[in-house]
């Protein structure tokens, strides 16, 4: 009771000796809350991201199939033959994402998704219901009545959690499915980062799914085409069993399903994509992945912001904690132990620690969103599961008591190690050197750090420029991209070609067109193999994207016909076939040969995998399509009036105009009612394209930029608090030289030169750290060295013209000292 007593009392007077210091109050908590939140939300998404167990049976039992080194992506086909013949696993499944129109009324219609997934896709994972069933594999059969299961979130947020909902009946793409059950609240499936709302069968997908194009313009791909790889396959090990053992099956295995199966290109060079094995390999989080650099800098940055914090509120502590001596000493003589002066001092430190913290979980809260909308893509959001547990629970806590006994252990140590004699007269503590020193030290750190984080923002802000800067082969100012395809059910190719051309010829012919082209992808996924015969009579093959396009493409995108000339009268489909090749396909297939006029093999592996003939009309200058930094793609263009049969869906269509987005979008759309009121267009400025793909760029520059200032507003309360302290310290030093004839000047140099000697030491110790920090991250740099000058010169200038700033404030108020009122200060 005596111990819980005392504890109450220090408790009650920590919170004294912060309402009379309010000022220093909320800086401490604010610092905290900014550094402990920051900390807090990035470790909570990477936690989610790598940590978390997944919500299935025996997650560690899971693994992903991959071919060879690629994503894990598969056909339908070879689905079906791995289902039937693999004996390597107890249970497989498969799954492919989705997003679509959902409708639960004639007034109601908004975007979902989802996943198509196999019949054994929940008992494989070892999920049930929270009423009604999940989908079993008669649902995922030819002929079967279409059936769905809806996530728990989508169920809460439409019905109510209403029971009722079992046997109602949805719309999903113009086609009703009837709804068998509902998920469990906490089940997304194996897909980190991806929370589906919706499941359906693989069977549905082939049967009702309107396939629609991707945001770049890239055609969906069907179940049915062999070349369409859209499927993730999942096995369970079985009963001890492993990776390796696994593997050593799928290596027996793999050539029996590539002999069932035609040859498909590869992406690169056209070798057959069959002489890759099937891999096993542990379920990964394919965001964790791929932003795993990223996460990692951030945590760094969280990691430095919350040091620097410390830092700074340990060197403010210090300098209230000299303040104190007299106090200290006081109850010291009064008979008080050092450590329950100690204990007292560290409660003080506790109780900040503890505000701190719960006003950083606010800012952890609001920073996870903003990191989720960092990491996600324009087209495909991230979701997390971000609930808390004990894992998380620890972490917050012991982050809070690492940072009190950071910052609360050296001034609660040092303030108690005085004379008593010295303090009780007013004279020089002995502990005063020692002090000095720390707080000099812990300046630079703070100084050092700070320049490091400044000089990573820069470089990370030069990157996002260097991307910008690039040439893209195109000018997207201007061009607005419609998306068209049919409501409800799709029509045959044929008479999908005709709409699309009288679509184009209505949409040339609107007033503020400038110009206007139409492209198709081919119904493949995978690429186009070409060959060429060389001088010896050897024959090479390459893989190529393929793209059919409108004449006026190049126009509309106002990229440079390098030689020979656009598609303008290629004919249709019973004409001779001819091609633009990219600046890149073209010196990868002929060299430094000019290959206008001459001609090339294609193979098509839909056109009983024969070559046909094509002849080059031009090279066009390579247009980016991947994030700037990246290679070029290899592009073939064809007339769009020769894919014919070949192309499915409706296409995309890029309008050059010279009036608003808004105005033109609602023109394009009822010109097209015009053509056929079932077409339904959707908007996107060209532009978009390629802020989508430096999205993720310009968010970490933006969030490196906001931790680099948040640092240097530190660094800045730092340097200053240290010089007042070290002013306050010198009162009488500073008195009896000005008493003995000192000018203001040389008081002034002497304090400010001292602070700014221990300033350049850090700003040294951070360039240097910036260095080696920007040889292990050159991976997230592009088109700027780790040594950019400017990147350098701007945080150094920043952090010296900050420094100074804070050094000098203090500095003049030293030299307007009264030499009488000092030399009676102590």
């Amino acid at each position: 009771m005596d111990l819980l007593h005392s504890i109450a009392e220090d408790i009650r007077f920590a919170f004294r000796m912060m309402k009379r210091s309010l000022g220093l109050t909320a800086m401490a908590v604010l610092s905290l809350a900014l550094g402990i939140g920051a900390t807090i939300a990035i470790f909570s998404v990477i936690y989610a991201l790598a940590l978390r167990s997944l919500p299935v049976q025996r997650p560690d039992q899971l693994v992903e199939v991959a071919r060879g080194d690629e994503i894990n992506l598969h056909s339908y086909a070879e689905w079906k033959l791995f289902r039937d013949k693999q004996d390597v696993f107890s249970d497989v499944l498969a799954y492919n994402r989705f997003d679509t129109d959902f409708h639960i009324g004639p007034a109601n219609q908004q975007a979902v998704s989802g996943l198509y997934v196999s019949g054994d896709y929940f008992r494989a994972l070892g999920a049930q219901a929270v009423f009604g069933r999940v989908l079993q594999p008669s649902d995922d059969q030819p002929g079967a009545p279409p059936v769905c299961v809806l996530a728990y979130g989508l169920w809460r947020r439409l019905y109510s959690q209403s029971r009722d909902v079992l046997g109602r009946a949805i719309l999903v793409n113009g086609n009703e499915f009837q709804i068998v059950g509902v998920a469990p609240r906490s089940f997304f499936g194996v897909d980190i980062g991806h929370t589906p709302e919706i499941f359906m069968p693989l069977e549905a997908e082939r049967t009702y799914r309107d396939y629609q194009p991707f945001s770049n313009g890239r055609q969906t791909p069907s179940l049915d085409d062999p070349g369409g790889t859209i499927l993730s396959f999942v096995g369970r090990l079985k009963p001890g069993a492993n990776v390796s053992q696994a593997n050593a099956g799928l290596q027996v295995l793999a050539p029996e399903i590539y002999k069932a199966l035609p040859p498909r290109p590869d992406r690169s060079n056209g070798q057959s994509v069959a002489r890759r094995p099937f891999a096993a390999r542990p379920l990964t989080s394919e965001a964790w992945l791929q932003d795993m650099d990223m996460m990692l800098l951030l945590m760094i940055m969280a990691a430095v912001a919350l040091i620097i914090a410390c830092a700074n509120l340990g060197n403010l502590l210090l300098a209230r904690a000299t303040k104190r001596q007299g106090e200290i000493a006081t109850r010291l003589a009064l008979g008080a132990s050092r450590w329950r002066l100690v204990r007292q001092l560290l409660t003080e430190s506790f109780a900040l620690s503890v505000i701190g913290a719960a006003l950083g979980l606010l800012v952890a809260r609001w920073g996870t969103q903003a990191l989720l909308s960092a990491l996600s893509w324009p087209d495909f959001t991230i979701s997390l599961d971000l609930s808390w547990d004990a894992k998380l629970v620890v972490f917050a806590v012991g982050l809070t008591l690492f940072s009190a006994l950071l910052f609360g252990l050296t001034p609660a140590l040092g303030a108690t190690q005085i004379s008593l004699n010295s303090a009780m007269n007013n004279g020089v503590t002995t502990g005063k050197g020692r002090n000095r020193l720390t707080n000099s030290a812990l300046v630079a750190v703070q100084v050092a750090l700070s320049v490091a984080l400044l000089i990573s923002a820069g470089l990370l802000a030069r990157t996002l420029q260097a991307f910008l800067a690039q040439d893209l082969g195109y000018d997207p100012k201007g061009v607005l991209g419609a998306q068209a395809s049919w409501q409800g059910s799709g029509e045959n190719p044929h008479r999908e070609a005709a709409v699309g051309e009288e679509l184009l010829r209505t949409f040339r012919s609107l007033p503020g067109i400038t110009s206007a082209s139409w492209s198709r992808l081919s119904s493949s996924y995978w690429l186009s193999q070409l060959a060429v015969t060389e001088p010896s009579g050897s024959e090479r093959r390459i893989g190529s994207y393929l793209i059919f396009v409108s004449s006026d493409f190049f126009r509309t995108r106002r990229t440079p016909i390098l030689a020979g000339g656009d598609f303008t009268g290629a004919g249709s489909s019973t004409s001779f076939p001819v091609a633009i090749l990219s600046e890149d396909l073209a010196k990868v297939l002929f060299g430094g040969v000019n290959p206008v006029g001459l001609r090339f093999r294609e193979n098509d592996s839909r056109v009983n995998g024969q070559d046909y003939t094509v002849e080059v009309v031009g090279i066009a200058k390579d247009i980016q399509y991947r994030k700037p930094g990246y290679a070029p793609l290899p592009i073939l263009f064809r007339p769009v009036s020769q894919c014919d049969s070949l192309c499915s869906g409706m296409g995309s269509y890029e309008i050059r105009t010279v009036g608003p987005f808004a105005e033109t979008a609602k023109r394009l759309e009822a010109a097209a009612a015009t053509v056929d009121p079932r077409i339904v267009l959707r908007f996107d400025p060209l532009s978009n394209a390629m802020n989508g793909v430096l999205h993720r760029n310009r968010a970490m520059a933006a969030i490196a930029t906001t931790f680099g200032l948040f640092v240097g507003l530190l660094a800045m309360i730092g340097v200053y608090g240290v010089t007042s302290y070290a002013t306050a310290e010198r009162t009488r030093e500073i008195g009896i030289r000005m008493a003995l004839g000192a000018q203001r000047g040389n008081v002034l140099r002497i304090v400010f030169g001292e602070t700014m000697w221990t300033v350049c030491i850090g700003v040294a110790l951070g360039a240097g750290a910036s260095v080696v920090a920007g040889s292990i991250f050159r991976g997230m740099i592009w088109g700027v060295k780790p040594t950019d000058p400017l990147s350098f010169g701007f945080a150094i200038c920043l952090m010296l013209l900050i420094a100074g700033i804070a050094a000098f404030l203090p500095a003049r108020r030293a030299t307007r000292v009264d030499p009488m009122v000092a030399l009676r200060f102590e």
